[in-house]
């Protein structure tokens, strides 16, 4: 059972009920009041919808040991597959992404996780920031404020290094000290 990666499903004991023909996938995010899920839910449910798929949602709301928990209800459950948006803060392991991997679980991460491959949703924070932050300095924008996000999330500094790529493509100087650009001298 253990090298061919065996995991009993929950299901096998309802053959013949109407809950076997619907494939269900989870949902697990970091946030369940955060817009950016509310809006990644809503389209998952949508599309599951139409292929006459369920999504369950939950929410680790940041703890990392209730995401633990939360991914191991998936094994041995209903659950045909999972999106999950990992918690990765500061030193938190990710063992039980491993182990989802290791027993061949389908997922599909919200954020790039160094070390485990998988499928990952997610954009090129770098060339997605630095378009922004060029479009605005095409337009006469030069005082251009940005407002990082968590010190642990690898998309913040990605976003940053867009942003100090975009003003080092341009006429503007960025003076991190006084948190606002300056021109240079033509």
């Amino acid at each position: 059972m253990k090298e061919l990666n065996y995991r009993p499903w929950g299901g096998a004991r309802d053959v013949g009920s109407r809950a076997q023909k619907l494939w269900t996938i989870s949902l697990l995010v970091r946030e369940l009041d955060n817009p950016f899920y509310t809006a990644i839910a809503l389209g998952a449910m949508a599309h599951a919808s139409s292929k006459g798929c369920l999504v369950i949602i939950a929410s680790s709301e940041g703890d990392h040991t209730f995401e633990e928990k939360i991914t191991e209800s998936f094994l041995g459950k209903h659950i045909k597959g999972a999106i999950v948006a990992p918690v990765l803060e500061g030193k938190a392991e990710i063992e039980h992404l491993f182990r989802l991997r290791r027993l061949n679980f389908p997922f599909v991460l919200l954020e790039d996780v160094k070390g485990i491959q998988a499928n990952v949703v997610s954009i090129d924070n770098i060339k997605a920031m630095k378009e922004a932050v060029k479009y605005l300095i095409d337009n006469g924008h030069s005082r251009i404020v940005h407002f990082s996000g968590p010190k642990h999330a690898s998309h913040t500094f990605e976003r940053i290094d867009g942003f100090h790529r975009a003003y080092s493509e341009s006429h503007l100087i960025f003076r991190n000290e006084h948190g606002r650009p300056d021109r240079r001298s033509p």
